[in-house]
């Protein structure tokens, strides 16, 4: 198995960036997302060089702070301060109809070449909230990959995602998917997820279900980290907090998560 730890949301804020670099020198990240409109991304740009076998993708983001198009060149996307929806909101509105995909396009294409103008050479892209994976959407991040020119993404069938519940991971191994994606079967599985109240995994993220998928043959799992530190005075506000992302951090240094990775058969890639 193959064994992807990606860090989202690099450019979070200066303590979210230094926590993420600070993991890749303990070995504990193999990649990272960049986030390229929040105030601290302009800095892990800077940093990025620093660190040349960390790959650096493009985390796509529509749903916090301010775009890089034009507001009015993207009206659906905005509300009427001129900031992203939330996700609490995007969603609905997308589901409804109400997002256009030719400004999500126009969006992704401006934080694309953002990048790429700061000497950026992004591995792969992905995006925050994983809106990439609604229908009306998904085939926007592959056609900019192939533009690009960009190696990967993250999938955008929303059935390879790994989450903590006995029904949908019992479906996964029915589906037996490995038959139907011969050449290799990408799953995501997001820890924080899979936390519970006191940050530790969940009883099921040691169980023989979700090791029976990640052993099938010509598995990869990205595991998608949200790493940061509590407190965080410059944190932006998100749906993970400072504390819940610091949960993330002191799992992947444990001796548990050195354990669980014997038990899956897990070596950390370099890169992607």
């Amino acid at each position: 198995m193959k064994l992807i730890l990606n860090a989202d949301d690099l450019g979070f804020s200066p303590l979210v960036n230094q926590t993420i670099f600070k993991l890749h020198k303990l070995g504990r990240l193999t990649s990272a997302s960049l986030v390229v409109n929040m105030p601290a991304s302009q800095l892990a740009l800077e940093e990025i060089n620093d660190h040349p076998n960390l790959s650096v993708g493009i985390h796509l983001n529509l749903t916090k702070g301010i775009p890089i198009t034009p507001v009015e060149c993207i009206p659906s996307l905005v509300r009427l301060t001129g900031s992203f929806y939330h996700a609490a909101f995007f969603y609905p509105l997308a589901v409804a109809g109400a997002i256009a995909p030719t400004e999500v396009q126009a969006e992704c294409r401006s934080q694309i070449e953002l990048a790429l103008k700061a000497g950026l050479e992004p591995t792969h892209l992905d995006s925050h909230n994983h809106w990439h994976m609604l229908p009306r959407f998904k085939k926007i991040i592959l056609k900019l990959a192939q533009e690009y020119e960009i190696p990967s993404t993250r999938p955008t069938n929303p059935r390879h995602s790994l989450l903590p519940s006995r029904i949908w991971l019992q479906a996964v191994v029915d589906r037996n998917f490995p038959l139907r994606f011969p050449d290799s079967v990408h799953y995501v599985l997001a820890l924080d997820d899979w936390m519970n109240l006191f940050g530790k995994p969940r009883a099921l993220f040691f169980g023989k279900i979700l090791n029976r998928i990640l052993n099938k043959p010509n598995v990869t799992l990205e595991l998608v980290l949200h790493p940061g530190r509590a407190p965080d005075p410059d944190f932006p506000r998100d749906s993970i907090s400072p504390k819940r992302r610091q949960w993330d951090c002191d799992f992947v240094c444990s001796a548990e998560f050195e354990a669980w990775l014997e038990s899956i058969n897990g070596k950390i890639s370099q890169g992607r």
